[in-house]
């Protein structure tokens, strides 16, 4: 079965970057361009099983592009949620959700754990949040070449990194979400007012379009009862802040599956009640206002990246140049992750006094 899932996410990925691509420098990732492309052919390659649609637009007017997974032909079922590129420069999130979505529709039936995720929900994806940060990556002042090719180390280009993770505002869109409860531990990576930190909140809560048009998606869909934002580069487990013991228990069994299907590495769940705070975070929002199980992934690690391009550039510290192996790590243990959060909520949102 790891061998399957390999040369399935080796022949996506490939398939992926269409042949205006072939001198693309940050290969195997796709261009703005491929990336929007392959959501639609998707869609026509499983006509009836792939929804396609736009729920917004960004600071620029770009689309921001969606789709629901589902067998053709059914009502719709209770529904996990995958999102993605948040974070401008984080690219290997939107590999893992489109390498997700296409195990959903190419394994249902021949995979276990695939058909009995299909019998029991549909998924919806979101695979570029950002896409003014994932276009500012790729042809930024200077150019998406020259930031893998050049040099830019995170001791020299800090400034340039930070526009690129950000939205076309210079806001962190991942701190810009409305913050549920007392600020425990007031630091800086906990959102900042400063315009000109990475991890600037922005002027207040959901001021930006694309995560107003994100929050909305969530209020209108409310059959999505959990969900995964993936990112790079810390190799962990983000549970939201949990208020309960309760909500504590719900995320240790849904991280622990997570971890129990794993391939190689097994990623740590960082979550505390008396340590933890709330940070304007996509998940504390999610969990905190609407009750869906939703969690931060972060995918593989800059010393890992480094070793594998034998470089210290920026873009190939956050995305590794061989996906594959962290495609394998981390698509099952996602699907496991939903299955059992559907197992703990009957596939229905967390009502406000259970959170």
């Amino acid at each position: 079965m790891k061998k399957v899932l390999f040369l399935a996410a080796l022949v996506f990925l490939l398939g992926a970057v269409s042949s205006s691509s072939l001198d693309n420098p940050l290969y195997p990732y796709p261009s703005p361009e491929d990336r929007e492309r392959e959501v639609h052919d998707l869609a026509r390659e499983f006509p009836g099983r792939v929804e396609v649609f736009q729920y917004g637009e960004s600071v620029q007017g770009r689309p921001l592009t969606g789709f629901r997974i589902h067998r053709a032909g059914q009502e719709k079922k209770p529904a996990a949620w995958m999102g993605a590129n948040i974070h401008g420069n984080e690219w290997i999130g939107n590999r893992m959700v489109m390498n997700i979505s296409r195990m959903l529709l190419e394994d249902d039936g021949p995979d276990p754990l695939v058909t009995e995720a299909m019998d029991k929900m549909d998924f919806y994806v979101t695979p570029c949040i950002n896409p003014d940060g994932y276009q500012k990556t790729w042809d930024n002042p200077g150019g998406a070449g020259e930031v893998a090719t050049m040099g830019m180390s995170s001791s020299g280009d800090d400034e340039q990194w930070k526009y690129c993770r950000k939205n076309h505002n210079g806001v962190d869109l991942n701190r810009n979400w409305p913050i549920p409860g007392k600020v425990s531990v007031p630091i800086d990576w906990a959102g900042s007012p400063d315009p000109d930190s990475v991890h600037y909140r922005g002027p207040e809560p959901l001021s930006e379009p694309e995560n107003a048009a994100l929050d909305n998606f969530f209020a209108e869909r409310e059959e999505i009862f959990a969900g995964v934002s993936w990112h790079s580069m810390a190799a962990v487990l983000f549970p939201p802040h949990c208020p309960s013991r309760a909500c504590m228990r719900r995320y240790s069994e849904v991280c622990k599956a997570f971890r129990q299907n794993q391939a190689h590495r097994k990623y740590p769940r960082l979550q505390s009640r008396v340590f933890d705070t709330y940070t304007g975070e996509l998940e504390d929002w999610a969990y905190a206002q609407y009750g869906i199980l939703a969690m931060d992934v972060e995918i593989s690690t800059a010393r890992d990246n480094k070793k594998d391009c034998q470089c210290d550039d920026l873009f190939w510290s956050f995305n590794p140049k061989t996906p594959e192996y962290w495609l394998e790590n981390d698509s099952r243990a996602a699907i496991a992750a939903m299955l059992r959060a559907y197992e703990i909520t009957g596939g229905k949102r967390v009502p406000p006094a259970e959170r």
